[in-house]
């Protein structure tokens, strides 16, 4: 019975989508901001801002059928707002309009995308108005 539990253990561990929660820094305006994301199905290469585009580009490798790209952007990096009111993002997954949530908060937007396999690139566009980088990076704690 033991041999049976561990088996099935191993084999669910090992049947369960790889997701890695880490972060890449971008400079922008002589700052430099962390942005955080969990990768599921993906293999993340590089984030970059452009700020004449207001877009954040995501280049992957979507390694399953089907990825997921959680990114938490803090508001003081890159934020879409109109009237002062939060504005939506338009998300492309290649250039077509991919599928995600939006969870806000006072400091940040997290955005899950739905990334289909092949993808490439994702853009992450402020359809308001954005200070890009203009806001003080959100300082990193660490535990001692």
């Amino acid at each position: 019975m033991r041999l049976f539990s561990t088996l099935l253990l191993a084999s669910f561990v090992l049947l369960m989508p790889n997701a890695y929660a880490s972060s890449s820094t971008v400079q922008l305006n002589g700052k430099t901001f962390d942005i955080t994301y969990e990768a599921t199905g993906l293999t993340i290469d590089t984030i970059e801002a452009d700020t004449t585009s207001a877009t954040i580009t995501v280049s992957l490798t979507a390694v399953d059928s089907q990825g997921t790209l959680q990114i938490t952007l803090d508001r003081s990096f890159f934020d879409s707002k109109t009237n002062n009111s939060d504005d939506q993002f338009l998300v492309l997954a290649d250039g077509a309009e991919a599928q995600f949530t939006e969870i806000k908060t006072d400091a940040s937007r997290t955005l899950t995308i739905t990334v289909p396999a092949g993808t490439n690139n994702v853009d992450i566009i402020s359809q308001g108005d954005t200070n890009f980088g203009s806001g003080e990076p959100k300082q990193s704690t660490t535990e001692e």
